[in-house]
């Protein structure tokens, strides 16, 4: 009798901290969608050059990545937490062949879920990546060729000033403001 009473305690606890993991699984999908969103408001503003909205974008995306980073280590810990439950080790497939069926299924979903979002953002951050790059090098090569004697860069790695010998003694603007 004391042995049935101590299985149903352990299989509530065991159902608590796989609700936790769920519960994880699914506010850090969330966040990836939200990063995600936040990716393409900020490719827009710097498409439009809305340097203002680019600036608050930042901010939003900071904030909404230090609360990802603090989900991930709350779900790292619920994971701990279920596979020490459950007296398996801590990969997923394992915690996941102790599970009653129903809640596997529900756990793989969320897991799944989660790496959707997570191709979404990587997905977004490399359009955002390549637009920049693409129109640096333009950008560059433009400059190269209305202004050749700037090709080579301002200064070397230790900051010593590297203009070539035609722009010797001419300024070098480093920040203009409008």
């Amino acid at each position: 009798m004391e042995e049935q009473v101590k299985s149903s305690a352990d299989q509530e606890n065991i159902s608590t901290r796989t609700d936790r993991v769920l519960e994880c699984l699914r506010e850090q999908a969330l966040l990836m969608d939200r990063l995600a969103t936040g990716q393409q408001h900020l490719q827009q503003a710097v498409v439009l050059r809305d340097w203002e909205r680019l600036e608050s974008v930042l901010e939003e995306m900071n904030l909404l990545g230090e609360a990802l980073a603090g989900k991930e280590n709350e779900r790292d810990q619920a994971f701990h937490d279920l596979a020490q439950a459950l007296g398996c080790r801590r990969s997923l497939s394992a915690i996941l062949a102790e599970l009653p069926r129903e809640t596997r299924a529900e756990v793989s979903q969320a897991y799944r879920a989660l790496k959707v979002a997570v191709l979404r953002l990587q997905s977004h951050t490399a359009s955002m990546d390549t637009y920049v790059r693409s129109s640096m090098a333009t950008n560059r090569e433009v400059l190269r060729e209305l202004f050749p004697e700037w090709a080579a860069p301002g200064y070397s790695r230790t900051g010593q000033g590297n203009m070539g010998p035609e722009a010797a003694g001419t300024a070098l603007m480093v920040n203009h403001h409008q």
